[in-house]
């Protein structure tokens, strides 16, 4: 028995001080980051509520709120004018529960009702919008539009992915196996919280991270089909446990690190938004990051940024030059820019 013991020691050891290592270069690299200036491009905090999933179409910053009697704002990045649209409800051309917001074609906006499963379409420039139709099926938290494809994610923390055309499901994938809940006699194990997912809609891509984890992983649509072309993650974290019956996130654990935020991607690049910081540190802003990851569609890590201040969303401009979030300074709500340089 010890025997056995001793060899699983001398082969699994090599491989965890290789985490370890990994690790500890990757949190130094965060340590020297350089740091990123912002500046407050909107402070309406009346008119914002919880404003999410950021989207750029032109000239404007759109984003849904699931608090407030309006479901949509759009912001003009140059006037700073803010509008709010889409009204809260069941009725034509109202919204309950936004899922996603994706930019069409410059000023035309898709939206996503959860709970409805309809699309409403938004022209930003005539203020104008119509319903583009449904979704067949539930559980889609999200979907995204690649022409006459339409690529739709599970709800929640579930990893599958449908690629559907004319209602029919071409091909279904499902990524991060071990994502979930695994139930036992005396406890609940779950890692990660939420997909998020944005795409790069020309050239076919789309990228995903869990959040409060440290993974992620891109892909491509080809053939009518989903390939993975690559994953990291940077920790081998244990699995997260609470009792059968506890209340509360068995994701809450105030010794862990949260790992990614939020994703954008570019034509050229993946960008994500990151904490090393634990639930206790980060209080009661544990959804948010201040670190930004910037990737190459190949995977490799190209540069670390430090925000200065606490995130919640991001959005980069098509031309990779702007990051654009919504963060919290002073208890209040902002929009922020920053300039990026590389």
């Amino acid at each position: 028995m010890n025997y056995i013991k001793n060899m699983l020691i001398i082969l699994v050891a090599p491989f965890m001080l290789g985490c370890a290592n990994d690790n500890s270069v990757f949190l130094t690299k965060i340590k020297n980051a350089d740091t990123l200036k912002s500046t407050i491009i909107s402070n309406k905090s009346s008119i914002l509520s919880v404003p999410v999933d950021l989207e750029i179409s032109g000239n404007n910053l759109c984003f849904f709120d699931w608090q407030s009697d309006k479901r949509m704002h759009i912001l003009d990045i140059n006037t700073k004018e803010l509008k709010s649209t889409i009204d809260n409800g069941k009725g034509p051309n109202e919204m309950l529960q936004v899922g996603n917001i994706q930019s069409l074609t410059e000023n035309i906006v898709m939206v996503y009702d959860i709970i409805t499963r309809k699309q409403i379409v938004y022209d930003i420039s005539k203020a104008e919008c119509y319903e583009k139709g449904m979704i067949n099926g539930i559980g889609n938290e999200t979907i995204h539009m690649f022409d006459s494809l339409i690529l739709c994610r599970g709800v929640y923390h579930d990893s599958r992915f449908k690629l559907v055309k004319n209602d029919s499901v071409l091909h279904r994938y499902r990524s991060f196996p071990t994502l979930g809940e695994v139930h036992d006699d005396t406890s609940v194990m779950c890692i990660g919280y939420r997909v998020d997912i944005d795409i790069c809609k020309s050239k076919k891509l789309f990228a995903t991270i869990v959040e409060e984890t440290e993974i992620i992983e891109a892909y491509k649509i080809e053939n009518n089909e989903i390939i993975k072309l690559w994953g990291l993650e940077y920790t081998m974290k244990p699995f997260r446990k609470r009792k059968v019956g506890e209340s509360g996130s068995s994701v809450a654990l105030s010794s862990e690190a949260f790992g990614f935020k939020g994703i954008a991607v570019t034509n050229e690049r993946i960008y994500c938004l990151h904490s090393e910081k634990t639930y206790k540190e980060l209080k009661n802003y544990s959804s948010y990051g201040d670190n930004l990851l910037i990737y190459n569609w190949e995977g490799k890590l190209e540069k670390i940024y430090k925000l200065d201040n606490l995130a919640y969303r991001i959005t980069v401009s098509p031309d990779g030059k702007h990051l654009y979030t919504t963060a919290i300074i002073d208890d209040d709500i902002k929009i922020l820019k920053y300039n990026l340089n590389l």
